[in-house]
């Protein structure tokens, strides 16, 4: 690498997994000035800029999950509202409810649905 670069350029090759979001030295200043400097950016200007690159990282991130947790939830209450309405029913017709025949529902069930499996353990 030495002998196809210039020292100046090999330091900057060298620092680009700085850049990097996996790697161990994301961001590092320290990483980040050989790379700065050749670029003609100064120290005074680096920190601050590295500042706000991180604060917008950071407030992304809080959006990613900030639209996952909604979406989340609405799959829960969603799903939960059918189901209680459902417990809701049997516990309302709890004489027909506990003269179901079992066996004879699963039976039901898998005659309608060939595809699907049932474990019961």
């Amino acid at each position: 690498m030495r002998r196809r670069f210039s020292t100046e350029a090999g330091g900057v090759l060298s620092r680009v997994s700085a850049l990097s979001p996996k790697h161990a030295s994301f961001l590092d200043k320290k990483c980040l000035q050989p790379m700065a400097k050749f670029y003609g950016v100064t120290e005074e200007n680096l920190t601050p800029e590295l500042h706000q690159v991180k604060r917008l990282l950071e407030r992304k991130k809080q959006q990613t999950n900030s639209c996952l947790r909604r979406i989340k939830n609405y799959l829960r209450n969603s799903s939960g509202d059918a189901r209680n309405s459902n417990l809701g029913l049997l516990a309302i017709n709890k004489q027909r409810s506990k003269a179901l025949d079992v066996q004879r529902v699963i039976d039901i069930f898998t005659s309608n649905h060939n595809n699907r499996r049932i474990v019961l353990l």
